[in-house]
């Protein structure tokens, strides 16, 4: 333990610790000899003068270091000084490899500077550490373009989880775990991931070297499949930063929304007609192009000739990889894309509705419940629908489009099969390589040619619709198409409904109950 060392080493590791890890001091986590996490938050002296938990200090990193207990650190509300692969599996040889893997990837991108240690049980933790904070949008977004680089994702053996956030914490090193008692030691990819014993940790850690987070900001910016983001020019200062996160600990929580629909199809004809021009990207661009030649409709065997007849023609300049490696690199890819049903489907941000598919849900989706569904499922179709019509929602995505609960919607998906207004494609699909199941693939089969427009048996008692269309708070264009971006689809279809209806007609063609959910009223 680090009693045994001497006073300047130890002060030098624990000094080193702050000016890695630690944005805030007033929050942190303490694992107990029991293996029980605890949430420690600080408070100034109250007014009755008792004082609450003590703030990270450091005769508590001291104990830490002689392993009395073992602490854990949250980044800041916006901003961290590192960033962490939290790799955490039930087995530790998977963990090892899907560490190798994320190891890889950081290495052929040029994030050299990584470094990762034993979490004390059936995981790592992969770290790269900045000489300035970096606000977690950006590091959130690197995390992901990383675990998509490697092919990583979450199965039944576990996953590997972005930390920290201001919720979420992680151990710190050179400790050990409460309730496995293993040494949470560092460890290198060239020794098979060997755990380093105290001393060597300790050295290790004072050698770590910090990279600028524009490196980051670089690599996402030339892999723009990647969300935009804006750098600020305005960043206040580092010490202005830690200040108000201390501050932002004891008051409120922060939502932080990640946008995840960028569309990568411009990126792929771009390499299509120009080639590699950064080095560090083949992988990356293999794959953009991959999916692109199968969205045009070209079959696996094509899309895996095309993608060799293009890699032979690079400039070598920008990648190190011989030609075996890339031609099994490419048939990994294609075998992905293919096995896994990938595609690239840039969404539509606004959707058309026609008169005559909003006859057919009148006409044919006779339940309140239908006509919610079958237009949510009609306009996520517009957006996200293949050439051939093919489309998957996942129940998720319809409980929230229409507000109502998972039951409902899977009782409901069956009916709207049986009457017609969808066709299932393809059910019970498991994700390749686990148990873990995909959503349905549907096709709307709304719409038949033998459907009358329903107003032209309305609108023969003129006198009526008149009358009631003076409470109506705005009159429906007929001649004119519905247009709509909004995602709640419970607010969607009574504006649709009323585009192309007046409240007299809606009064015909719904229920009581079914008019005063889907007209306006006054």
């Amino acid at each position: 333990m680090y009693q045994g060392e001497k006073g300047d080493r130890k002060d030098n590791v624990i000094n080193r610790l702050y000016d890695l890890y630690i944005v805030q001091t007033k929050k942190y986590l303490v694992q107990d000899c029991n293996g029980k996490y605890s949430t420690v938050n600080s408070k100034k002296v109250s007014g009755d003068g008792n004082k609450g938990m003590p703030q990270l200090l450091p005769y508590i990193m001291e104990r830490h270091l002689e392993q009395k207990h073992t602490v854990g650190v949250f980044s800041g509300v916006a901003y961290s000084k590192f960033l962490c692969f939290d790799v955490d599996y039930k087995d530790l040889e998977y963990a090892r490899w899907q560490t190798y893997r994320i190891s890889h990837v950081l290495d052929s991108i040029g994030v050299h500077n990584h470094y990762i240690s034993f979490s004390g049980n059936k995981g790592y933790h992969i770290e790269i550490f900045f000489n300035e904070l970096i606000d977690l949008v950006t590091a959130k977004r690197f995390y992901q373009f990383v675990l998509k680089e490697a092919d990583i994702q979450k199965c039944e053996k576990g996953e590997v989880e972005f930390r920290p956030t201001d919720k979420q914490g992680v151990k710190l090193p050179l400790g050990i775990h409460q309730v496995s008692g293993n040494f949470c030691g560092y460890c290198e990819v060239e020794t098979g991931l060997a755990v380093m014993n105290l001393e060597n940790s300790g050295t290790y850690l004072l050698e770590i070297k910090k990279i600028s987070s524009t490196i980051i900001h670089n690599i996402l910016e030339r892999n723009d499949d990647v969300h935009e983001f804006v750098v600020s020019n305005n960043k206040p200062a580092e010490t202005d930063i830690i200040d108000t996160e201390e501050i932002l600990t004891e008051h409120r929580d922060l939502p932080i929304y990640f946008n995840t629909e960028d569309s990568i199809i411009d990126s792929a004809i771009e390499l299509l007609k120009n080639g590699l021009q950064i080095s560090g990207t083949r992988h990356n661009s293999l794959f953009k192009i991959g999916l692109y030649l199968k969205y045009l409709g070209n079959d696996r065997e094509l899309t895996e000739q095309m993608l060799i007849d293009w890699m032979n023609k690079q400039n070598k300049a920008f990648y190190r990889s011989d030609e075996n490696e890339c031609f099994r690199d490419i048939q990994e890819i294609v075998s992905y894309i293919y096995l896994n049903d990938s595609t690239i489907v840039p969404k539509q941000k606004e959707v058309f509705v026609s008169k005559g598919e909003v006859d057919a849900i009148i006409e044919r989706c006779k339940m309140k419940n239908y006509k919610l569904l079958t237009y949510s499922m009609l306009v996520h179709a517009k957006r996200f629908a293949r050439g051939d019509g093919v489309f998957f929602m996942t129940l998720k995505q319809m409980t929230e489009a229409t507000g109502l609960v998972e039951s409902t919607v899977e009782r409901n998906m069956n009916k709207l099969a049986e009457i017609g207004v969808i066709e299932i494609v393809e059910r019970n699909r498991v994700q390749s390589g686990t148990h873990r199941k995909k959503p349905n693939l549907y096709r709307m089969t709304l719409v038949l040619e033998n459907v009358n427009e329903l107003t032209d048996s309305l609108d023969s008692n003129d006198s009526d619709i008149k009358l009631v269309d003076e409470m109506k708070p705005q009159t429906c264009v007929m001649n004119s198409t519905f247009t709509t971006s909004d995602d709640d689809c419970s607010s969607g279809i009574v504006a649709c409904f009323n585009h192309y209806y007046t409240q007299s007609q809606l009064r015909k063609l719904l229920s009581r109950k079914q008019f005063d959910s889907f007209a306006y009223v006054a």
